[in-house]
């Protein structure tokens, strides 16, 4: 209801701002739908007034024997048409056409099928008929079937007539009966705007889309008028909606366009922290060094967020770099103080100082290489290099190396030799795995692993022989290391 009569310019409506069916009777102004506003053929007999149609509106030669009701005809209607007085209407000798002749013969009577024109010369009428018994006073046929009646109250039952048959307004509002002027009746244009009654355009006497822009009245269409919903942006003139216009809250945020709001838009702090959505802070939108310590989070400086080398020194807290922290293979020798590594910084190292020798085709603990696993709530790494030698090699009588140990979480690989210029890994997370064997008469077992104990135990790796016949013997200096 914003946009009402006042709020629109002269000629605004055209035709595709008012909807289907709007415009009603009481909308039209006085004798504003004029001819040119009526579609041809669309005024039919139900649309005229009584008796609306009178001479006046009849075009000459319109009403033909088709439009005269039977009996509407009476002797007021009729004319001279050049008759002379006692003479009557014949048909002329030739059959072509109707002629005035005397209807009279001497003896006093109408011939029938004459020749020629029966004549009176008297004043009397030349035909007079008195009934008295209530039939029609004239009634012809052709083969039986009635073609001219004159009833008895002397009006035509049957017959028309013709358009040439009427003198130019012979045919009155008073002749037409209710509803005998239907659309066919009606001359294209002949309906202008003084012939209609006021408020007579109704809604549905409109075609559709005939209201146009020069069709209104200035400042008609209200906001009364305008359906709700009607008037989208298409219809709006540029500029037309100013801060007047627009209700408390009613610019949502869908209402504003992307990049439209200033600067100058803004207030002073009405930017709040609810206002901003999630990300739309970005690099560009802080100030140089606004963000200090106490603006933020807890633990949100992640990796990705410190500058390559920006940790310094005095950047880190005192014993703030735990071992986790360095990456493996990284403390080199220029890294540590001189004096640094003592003999408590070694990790535990076991070292075969005899051979060990075995012939079991089951798998059997190289006992000297034992290492105890003493905590069960901490992880372990572990290293065996076992030197070994064995008499047989080739498939079924090499040797195969493993490990054992304490439950718990497991992870390991072992290498070994199978050409003199060749080696074979295996992994596994399981105890006692074994795989192809060695098939070198010398080589060294490489077994490497980590272990997160679920129980106190040994670890110890593992040989055995694939033919009892054969044996293998682990070298005294091979080394056991458990960090």
């Amino acid at each position: 209801g914003a946009v009402q009569t006042d709020k629109l310019a002269s000629g605004a409506v055209d035709t595709g701002k008012i909807l289907d069916y709007a415009i009603q009777t009481q909308k039209l102004n006085t004798d504003s739908v004029t001819a040119a506003k009526i579609l041809s053929l669309t005024i039919d007999s139900s649309k005229l007034a009584r008796f609306s149609v009178d001479s006046e509106k009849l075009a000459v030669l319109s009403v033909d024997s088709e439009k005269i009701a039977a009996g509407a005809v009476r002797r007021n209607h009729l004319g001279a048409d050049g008759c002379l007085s006692g003479q009557v209407l014949k048909r002329d000798a030739g059959n072509t056409g109707w002629s005035c002749a005397t209807d009279l013969t001497a003896g006093g009577a109408v011939s029938l099928a004459a020749a020629g024109a029966d004549s009176d010369s008297t004043a009397n009428p030349s035909i007079f008929v008195n009934d008295t018994g209530g039939g029609n006073l004239i009634q012809m046929q052709v083969s039986s079937s009635d073609k001219f009646v004159v009833d008895n109250a002397g009006l035509l039952a049957t017959a028309s007539v013709g358009t040439t048959g009427l003198v130019a307004g012979a045919v009155e509002t008073a002749k037409l009966g209710s509803g005998a002027v239907d659309t066919t009746k009606l001359l294209n244009g002949a309906v202008q705007t003084d012939k209609l009654d006021s408020g007579a355009v109704s809604t549905g006497k409109l075609l559709d889309a005939a209201i146009q822009t020069q069709t209104l009245n200035t400042d008609s269409v209200t906001a009364a008028k305008i359906l709700s919903l009607t008037i989208d942006s298409s219809k709006l003139a540029r500029f037309s909606i100013d801060s007047e216009k627009l209700t408390a809250n009613s610019v949502d945020s869908e209402k504003i366009a992307s990049l439209s709001i200033g600067k100058t838009h803004v207030i002073d702090g009405a930017i709040e922290t609810a206002k901003l959505g999630s990300g739309s802070v970005n690099t560009g939108k802080l100030a140089n060094g606004a963000v200090q310590t106490d603006k933020l989070s807890s633990g949100a400086v992640a990796t990705g967020k410190i500058l390559a080398s920006a940790v310094q020194t005095d950047k880190i807290n005192d014993d703030a770099v735990i071992t986790d922290k360095i990456l493996d293979l990284n403390v080199t020798t220029i890294k540590l103080a001189n004096g640094a590594v003592t003999a408590a910084k070694f990790a535990p190292l076991t070292k075969m100082t005899a051979n060990q020798a075995t012939t079991s085709n089951a798998l059997v603990d190289v006992s000297a290489l034992r290492v105890t696993i003493s905590d069960s709530a901490q992880s372990y790494a572990f290293k065996f290099v076992v030197a070994f030698t064995q008499a047989g090699t080739g498939t079924g009588a090499g040797s195969k190396w493993s490990v054992n140990g304490p439950a718990g979480t497991l992870a390991y690989s072992v290498t070994y030799p199978i050409s003199s210029s060749a080696a074979r890994s295996y992994y596994s997370n399981a105890y006692n795995t074994t795989d192809l064997g060695a098939s070198t008469t010398t080589g060294v077992a490489e077994i490497n692993g980590v272990l997160t104990p679920g129980a106190t135990g040994t670890l110890a790796p593992r040989y055995q022989t694939q033919n009892s016949a054969s044996s293998v013997t682990a070298k005294a200096g091979s080394i056991a290391v458990l960090w």
